[in-house]
């Protein structure tokens, strides 16, 4: 028997991104973990006309950060406010889903910073296309220099026809979530720089780092381990020289 994790209602942009294009809307998602342990998302799919539920599609994976959806955490904003209860971020859409310790309701918030699950993620916004979006980004490393993770989420389909005839059609699945981890560096009163693990993307996010600190053997196999000792050094000898 699937286990139930949550049931959430998608923004319109959610609905426009997982569903079929061909006329029909996606009316929510269910996420769910089977005896397996696979989590998967299932939405219905409706006309357009009357809004009955036609069809299922099924998702391999979650939209959503970790393989539950909501944690523990807390939002935190610039004036020093801060409000604990539970946090759902929505990778394919980038919005953060919050309910207060005391409510079941759902709200999209947009904060400044917020923790989940003791991650402290910050929020950066962003022209695309002449729109500002805000940006969220995991604090990896918190000095001067900060080193930031950022999550990014697609959506792969597959084809039904690639599976057995006589597969059980409760282990097919129409798609499967994919998630990508990017590293950032940003120095202080500058934009997040996206950065490879290679000396020479180093030494354009770090144009004034000492010659002798990003060497071809000190990034060399570089793992977040080195990035932030790298950046650490980097810090402590921008301060040396103030």
């Amino acid at each position: 028997m699937e286990r139930w994790l949550s049931r959430v209602v998608l923004s319109s942009l959610a609905i426009a991104l997982l569903s079929p294009s061909y006329g029909q809307l996606g009316t929510g998602g269910v996420v769910s973990q089977d005896q397996k342990g696979n989590v998967f998302t299932t939405f219905l799919v409706s006309t357009t006309y009357t809004g009955k539920a036609i069809s299922t599609i099924r998702y391999l994976g979650s939209p959503f950060l970790g393989t539950n959806v909501w944690h523990q955490g807390s939002l935190q904003f610039r004036n020093g406010h801060q409000l604990a209860g539970k946090l759902s971020y929505n990778l394919i859409t980038g919005t953060i889903f919050f309910q207060t310790s005391d409510s079941l309701e759902t709200y999209p918030v947009v904060p400044d910073e917020f923790i989940l699950e003791g991650r402290k993620f910050i929020g950066i916004s962003h022209n695309d296309l002449g729109i500002w979006q805000m940006a969220y980004y995991q604090v990896v490393y918190d000095g001067q220099t900060k080193l930031l993770r950022r999550y990014q989420e697609r959506l792969q389909p597959i084809s039904r026809s690639v599976y057995p005839m006589r597969m059980p059609s409760d282990e097919k699945f129409d798609g499967r979530y994919i998630i990508s981890e990017e590293f950032y560096v940003k120095r202080v009163s500058n934009s997040p720089k996206l950065i490879q693990l290679t000396q020479e993307s180093l030494r354009k996010a770090l144009p004034d780092a000492p010659s002798d600190l990003l060497t071809s053997e000190t990034t060399t196999d570089l793992t977040q381990a080195k990035l932030i000792a790298l950046i650490t050094a980097y810090d402590s000898r921008k301060l040396a020289n103030y």
